[in-house]
């Protein structure tokens, strides 16, 4: 490639390098190969602060990675592999900042200009770290507003300052108290993020403290300028700011600066505002759960209650029309039929009374009542009623059974059911398979559509008492118990034209009962 250079200034910087300076481009470093110049590459474009009006350049012999350049503001060097800049002026020792021609010699610097000879000992420079780093001030925005607070002049022992929740572009100053490098100085900043005061905890605070470990995490930069700028805002939280200066020999200051930052959060944004909210929202679900178990246990008493009266109601309906049955042993006489009747309705009544003090019984115990029941019919209407009972020994004895449930079906049965003509037949059927109980009582009576005088009468005109009764009962026990008992009523010629009588049907599972 061919690039027209004037008024420049051209130096070897190594194997197939050299530095070149114009007063167009400042410092450049170019690549050379067989007499062309292949690359050029302009440093004032890597380099923070521009060099400028370079008067003279000098490689160092022992480092020729490294170019010293004399320039109308002091000295420049810059380190080829790098770009890393070191700057000396008035400030450091030298008699003029407008230097004309720089010169290193066995670890010193010269630098010639109007004012006079001037040299700099660099060997110096590297045996000393007995200087101190200052953060020196602190500034944010806040609104419109910007507000400035000098740390050196800081009264707090703590090193500590507190920002607003609103606080932008924050951002630290920073100094070092090398008078020898002074312009030449980085600055190691090592922030470890930590738990605020407890008053400021926000949800994030814990998250990160909880995932890193119950650990304060850090992070490390390195910054050539002499600010840290964190950002258009910083997280809430508490940040300890640790600032090292280090001189462009790498010598790090004996004396570092640390302060911690501490951003408040907003009021609505800390942990105690969550747990308020929180608390007030498990303060309400308690209520509503509160008020459900008790309009449960409300509706639960209720139910029970419902139930017991209509124990007590199912009980002298029973018992009204056992007495009323008796009498037909008086016209005409029969002592000995009236004896066994008699006998058989006191064991019932006994068991009668037994059993509706209790929700649930035995399926055996059921059993006997029930047995004894029919027995009771079977003294009233002699050869003209037979019963039949299947199924029972497929079904555990200590199976938990609804108290008195098929009392009332098989009263309906004896009294409604019964044939016309020919032997009335009442059977007690029971099926029990995977924990549910199916219990069916069919009687070969004119069916629950019909009755005598009414044809195909609507069930709820003819429907019994003691049915009526039933229906609220297991309605009753539903509400209690939550359990699925099911009864339903079916007229047999629903199913065959020529069949006459009615089937009910009770299920329910046998756990639902325990």
């Amino acid at each position: 490639m061919r690039q027209r250079i004037e008024h420049g200034i051209i130096q070897a910087a190594g194997e197939h390098k050299i530095w070149v300076a114009t007063a167009e481009g400042g410092l450049s470093l170019g690549t050379v190969q067989n007499g062309l110049l292949l690359s050029l590459t302009q440093i004032n474009q890597h380099i923070r602060d521009p060099v400028e009006n370079i008067q003279s350049l000098f490689v160092e012999k022992r480092h020729g990675n490294r170019v010293w350049m004399a320039t109308n503001k002091g000295v420049y060097g810059i380190d080829r592999d790098d770009f890393h800049v070191v700057h000396f002026d008035k400030n450091v020792g030298l008699a003029d900042n407008d230097v004309n021609c720089v010169l290193v010699a066995d670890d010193t610097l010269w630098a010639g200009s109007p004012g006079g000879l001037s040299y700099l000992p660099l060997l110096l420079q590297k045996s000393s770290a007995d200087f101190g780093t200052f953060i020196t001030r602190l500034h944010y925005q806040l609104g419109e507003k910007w507000v400035v607070k000098d740390l050196v002049d800081s009264l707090s022992s703590a090193h500590q300052v507190i920002l607003p929740p609103d606080a932008a572009m924050t951002t630290l100053l920073l100094a070092g108290l090398n008078y020898q490098s002074q312009g030449n100085l980085e600055y190691r900043s090592i922030t470890t993020k930590m738990m605020p005061p407890m008053l400021w905890w926000a949800r994030h605070n814990l998250f990160s403290w909880i995932f890193s470990g119950f650990s304060n995490s850090s992070d490390t930069t390195v910054v050539q300028e002499n600010s840290i700028n964190y950002g258009v805002s910083l997280q809430s939280g508490a940040y300890k700011i640790n600032v090292t200066a280090i001189t462009a020999q790498g010598i790090e200051s004996q004396y570092p600066d640390e302060w911690i930052i501490i951003v408040r959060p907003n009021w609505y944004g800390t942990i105690w505002f969550d747990l308020f909210i929180w608390s007030l929202i498990f303060y309400v679900i308690w209520r509503i759960i509160r008020a459900r178990t008790a309009y449960k246990k409300l509706n639960h008493a209720v139910s029970d209650l419902q139930l017991q009266a209509l124990q007590s109601q199912m009980n002298p309906h029973f018992v009204g029309n056992s007495i009323n049955a008796i009498q037909q042993f008086f016209y005409p006489p029969n002592p000995g039929a009236a004896s066994n009747y008699i006998e058989v309705f006191t064991r019932l009544l006994r068991r009668t009374i037994t059993l509706s003090e209790k929700h649930f019984n035995n399926f055996s115990s059921e059993l006997a009542y029930d047995r004894d029941y029919l027995q009771m019919i079977k003294l009233r209407f002699g050869e003209h009623f037979e019963y039949e009972i299947q199924g029972e020994k497929t079904v555990p004895k200590d199976l938990p059974f609804p108290s008195m449930l098929l009392q009332p079906i098989l009263e309906n049965a004896t009294i409604h059911g019964l044939a016309s003509e020919g032997v009335s037949k009442v059977v007690l059927q029971f099926f029990y398979t995977d924990n549910t109980l199916r219990c069916s009582i069919t009687d070969n009576g004119k069916g629950i559509k019909s009755v005598p005088n009414r044809p195909l009468a609507k069930p709820r005109e003819h429907k019994s008492k003691g049915l009526e009764l039933l229906e609220k009962k297991v309605k009753a026990f539903n509400q209690l118990y939550e359990i699925e008992l099911k009864l339903e009523l079916l007229d047999l010629s629903e199913l065959n034209p020529t069949a006459t009588g009615t089937c009910a049907v009770i299920t329910f599972n046998k756990k639902l009962g325990a």
